[in-house]
């Protein structure tokens, strides 16, 4: 059910968009999303547990792998309900996608969790 949301979401975001974003406006945004996005949860949860707040590792760990998930297909609709570049959102949503598949397995990997 989910794929089929986000495949309707992504259509009618296409629908929608006048013209066709190029890769080099949407690549780079998807890449800040799947890695900065992630380390900088990273350095704010190890700063947290270097003050002493009761943060485990286990607890920074997920959090570290839900940052490094990516866009949400909802960004699509709200982007289409604010008048945004819903073209552009579309292709973000789909590049951060396919790009996550190579970026969360290196995350979780770099943690330690080896695929079965």
């Amino acid at each position: 059910m989910a794929l089929f949301t986000i495949g309707a979401v992504l259509w009618r975001a296409g629908q929608h968009a006048h013209t066709r974003t190029p890769p080099s406006r949407a690549l780079p945004i998807a890449a800040v999303k799947l890695l900065l996005h992630p380390l900088l949860v990273l350095g704010l949860g190890l700063a947290a547990q270097a003050l002493g707040l009761p943060l485990s590792d286990f607890a920074l760990q997920v959090i570290v792998l839900v940052a490094a998930l990516p866009s949400a297909s909802n960004v699509a609709m709200l982007a289409e309900r604010w008048g945004a570049d819903s073209g552009r959102v579309a292709a973000i949503i789909m590049s951060s996608t396919v790009a996550a598949f190579v970026s969360f397995t290196a995350i979780a990997t770099a943690y330690g969790m080896a695929p079965h």
